[in-house]
């Protein structure tokens, strides 16, 4: 579990970053039960949507491995192999999470309110929520998903396409 040493509890802030990278070593031999394990504990904690970077260090160690980047492909997140300790890397590591971070997503946590639920099951059937709350006064959703993927959505009636481009800031 990924605690805070000042609270003793779970690590809120991880759920509400962009990008978490996953530093594995290339070298260990039980490294793919190690990001699974990696992966449980960022799901117990409600960060198991937020995007990850897998960074396999070490690669020095392995006779024939040489930097280079692998982009996401399906379900597999993206993957750099890098090592620090050599300086081997690094640039394809920092254009990665440029890449990442600068993206053509939209990333935004916005509430709906009860009056909102058909928005909100259209919303969920374009696969753009990441995560949701219940509040009092409706759901709380960070919405991330390419512009792309939003685009449909923002010519919506009903007022609805209208207040996504609003709340969202997408022209």
């Amino acid at each position: 579990m990924i605690w805070s040493p000042r609270s003793g509890r779970p690590c809120p802030e991880f759920s509400d970053a962009d990008l978490i990278l996953h530093v594995i070593d290339a070298s260990d031999p039980e490294r793919e039960a190690r990001i699974e394990q990696v992966n449980a504990v960022l799901a117990d904690i409600g960060a198991g949507d937020v995007p990850q970077l897998l960074v396999f260090n070490k690669i020095d160690r392995i006779d024939g491995m040489a930097a280079k980047r692998h982009k996401a492909r399906g379900d597999l997140p993206e993957r750099v192999l890098v090592s620090a300790l050599a300086r081997l890397g690094m640039p394809l590591l920092r254009e990665a999470i440029d890449d990442v971070l600068s993206g053509e997503r939209v990333r935004k946590v916005i509430q709906l309110g009860h009056d909102q639920a058909r928005l909100r099951a259209r919303l969920f059937e374009a696969g753009v929520i990441a995560h949701e709350s219940i509040t009092e006064n409706g759901w709380r959703l960070r919405i991330e998903a390419p512009r792309s993927r939003l685009a449909p959505l923002l010519g919506l009636g009903d007022g609805d396409g209208a207040f996504l481009a609003k709340t969202l800031k997408i022209d």
